[in-house]
């Protein structure tokens, strides 16, 4: 096995996250993924992780997860089942992709998103597992009636529904800028608002407003553990950038909710 890992080739896909596809006789391609955020003391809870996740997947008609080669998992590496096709972000990196397949695209990650929910409810009572940083680089479209689960967190939480599609809704809208789709950015928002805001329910609104805005603080903090990370000064110079971005982001978008809140709560 680690003859394996050391003929690898990796290629950086994000500040925290190495990627890579090899070739194992016993098994075919498999995808490797090498994380800072993985090392040797929780490996096993993100192989756990997507363990559960193939367990709730198995309950959602058209739904799928890859599975984890244990074998093949080592310190901060983990190895999956190879999935050729491109996440809902990759497909939006394409120019000639357009923006109306664009939107039909986020209502289906809400629809999975709900889906995935739904599935992990045990009792009426209880509140869904949350998927936590679920956005368009987590799900897989592999059809228009079946879906691909990738990238669980290490720990699925219990939280109301709509506290996940408000961090859904920053994800989605963090891509739409990386992919430079700054014209969609407030027809998300009134993607949202169907799923979130149907019932007029002022709690359930509260919620999905304290979802977007927990996880900018959660990135935001991310930004601040720049010392943490391989090359520290480059995401120092990084964080002078991206911070006061997202300061921006939160103050623009919370006076444009405010403004909504009034008209559906007058």
């Amino acid at each position: 096995m680690i003859e394996i890992l050391s003929q690898l080739n990796w290629n950086r896909t994000s500040r925290n996250t190495e990627i890579s596809v090899g070739e194992v006789d016993s098994v075919g391609k498999v995808f490797f993924k090498r994380s800072s955020l993985i090392n040797a003391n929780n490996i096993n809870l993100h192989i756990n992780s997507f363990e559960i996740l193939n367990s709730i997947t198995k309950k959602i008609d058209g739904a799928d997860s890859p599975l984890v080669i244990k074998e093949l998992c080592n310190k901060n590496i983990i190895a999956l089942e190879f999935i050729s096709e491109s996440s809902f972000h990759d497909l939006w990196k394409d120019k000639d992709y357009l923006d109306s397949k664009i939107l039909s695209d986020v209502n289906s990650l809400f629809f999975w998103l709900n889906a995935f929910h739904n599935s992990t409810i045990d009792d009426k009572n209880d509140n869904p597992l949350c998927y936590v940083d679920f956005g368009p680089k987590n799900l897989i479209p592999l059809s228009k009636k079946s879906a691909m689960f990738i990238d669980p967190p290490i720990e699925f939480t219990r939280k109301k529904a709509y506290f996940d599609f408000g961090t859904l809704v920053f994800e989605i809208e963090r891509s739409m800028i990386q992919t430079s789709r700054f014209n969609l950015l407030f027809k998300i928002r009134s993607i949202a608002k169907n799923w979130v805001m149907s019932s007029k329910n002022n709690d359930i609104y509260r919620l999905y407003i304290n979802g977007i805005n927990n996880h900018v603080l959660e990135v935001f903090k991310r930004y601040l553990q720049f010392y943490k990370k391989p090359k520290p000064l480059f995401e120092l110079l990084r964080g002078f950038l991206i911070i006061p971005l997202l300061i921006v982001y939160i103050i623009l978008f919370n006076i444009y909710e405010l403004f909504n809140r009034a008209k559906y709560f007058k």
